[in-house]
């Protein structure tokens, strides 16, 4: 598909997107982190050199060792199923008579784990695994499509993260002692604005100067850094990297998020994930 010319975001067209993608659904200050999954596949699509460490890293979880120790020779999949299932797998790995299934994109484990998480009246999970290709090879332990069937028993080892609807959390053995996890900002009420509840300013970035002292310097200097490292970025990343550092999500509504996101932002493209933005040039 040709790229459209640039033109600047409606609102409405925002919105109309964001609710497609289930952003605006559900209690108004929860927000559901299986969206992230959906981020990571939107940014593999229009990206490619998506880093599963980099991505951890920036939504609050720990690096993962045994995906570092395998780049370059590993996969990364995705197993849909309930966190009471979840608990199970981590305690004795994947096993199954007909074989353990996992898949390279995220639809079908999103699916599947809203799916389980229905049947048992639960909630949903998604798993992460990183296979090491030394130990696994395919056409020997397991057939490779569009989807990943092993055809014996997986040990627990090869998770390496459970994402669910309230956290992203990783559950390996051991991490990457290198990657820090970035500043998750924490704000309270006072006097009817958001401020954060110790210091004022907050250091949102020490070796760069960069403090804030409301939810609101927050918001600007946490989006302005993230498409400044990205380029370009749907709106549903733009979401993630927001509420998966932001405590509590009252503190941002919906509506100043996508406030900020039609005021500094220009529509480059269309993709299934809604509009590609890039921020407008600032003076």
């Amino acid at each position: 598909m040709a790229r459209r010319a640039e033109t600047k975001l409606s609102r409405r067209r925002l919105l109309r997107r964001m609710k497609a993608d289930e952003l605006l659904r559900g209690p108004k200050w929860e927000w559901d982190f299986l969206h992230i999954a959906d981020a990571y596949a939107a940014r593999q699509q229009h990206r490619g050199d998506v880093s599963l460490n980099d991505f951890a890293v920036e939504h609050g979880a720990l690096a993962s060792a045994l995906y570092e120790r395998t780049k370059g020779n590993g996969l990364v999949l995705w197993h849909g199923t309930s966190v009471s299932r979840a608990a199970k797998i981590l305690e004795h790995g994947f096993a199954h008579y007909k074989g353990v299934w996992m898949a390279f994109g995220t639809s079908t484990p999103l699916g599947f784990a809203r799916n389980r998480a229905a049947e048992s009246e639960g909630r949903p999970a998604i798993l992460i695994s990183v296979i090491d290709l030394d130990v696994f090879q395919p056409g020997v332990h397991f057939d490779a499509a569009a989807d990943v069937r092993f055809r014996a028993d997986v040990p627990p080892e090869v998770v390496q993260y459970m994402l669910t609807d309230r956290e992203f959390r990783y559950v390996g053995s051991g991490r990457v002692p290198r990657h820090r996890l970035p500043a998750k900002a924490k704000f309270v009420r006072k006097g009817g604005r958001w401020v954060v509840p110790s210091q004022n300013p907050a250091t949102f970035d020490a070796r760069q100067g960069l403090t804030y002292t409301t939810a609101s310097e927050w918001l600007d200097l946490k989006l302005s850094r993230f498409f400044a490292g990205r380029g370009r970025a749907t709106p549903l990343e733009a979401f993630c990297s927001v509420y998966a550092n932001c405590t509590p999500t009252a503190a941002l509504p919906r509506e100043t998020v996508l406030d900020w996101l039609i005021e500094h932002c220009e529509v480059v493209a269309q993709s299934r994930w809604g509009p590609l933005l890039h921020m407008v040039a600032r003076a």
